[in-house]
């Protein structure tokens, strides 16, 4: 009988040594506007690349990943601006830590995404890359 799988949070781990901690501390200091920006101009930029250039549909990975960052960003300003103001909204709460989930699975299969296709076009054609 196996161990159950531990639950995984949309915040990020305590640890100094992980990225996502990383990332979250630099996105708690960020400024709102910067992540507004984000994440409205990474996803218009990705579906503009989806939109006008469909084969190298694989240049908006970055994008996307920039995009969730500054999603999650401001979800997580907005969950301790409810936490600072001692506001019981479970449901406002639970909608946050969905969208928090969401940047975080989203962002990070871009970010796979997006290393993988940087992969194969160093590779070139002999490993299936764009020209091949």
């Amino acid at each position: 009988m196996s161990a159950p799988s531990p639950v995984v949070y949309a915040t990020a781990s305590q640890s100094p040594d992980n990225v996502y901690h990383a990332l979250a501390v630099w996105a708690e200091r960020a400024d709102r506007r910067l992540l507004s920006a984000w994440a409205v101009v990474g996803w218009a930029d990705a579906l503009g690349i989806a939109v006008f250039l469909p084969r190298l549909w694989l240049l908006a990975m970055p994008l996307i990943s920039v995009s969730a960052l500054g999603v999650w960003g401001l979800a997580a300003r907005r969950s301790r601006a409810l936490d600072e103001a001692g506001t019981v909204a479970p449901v406002r709460r639970q909608a946050l830590l969905a969208v928090r989930a969401a940047a975080v699975t989203i962002g990070t299969i871009a970010a796979i995404a997006a290393f993988f296709a940087a992969f194969l076009l160093v590779l070139g054609p002999r490993a299936g890359g764009p020209d091949g």
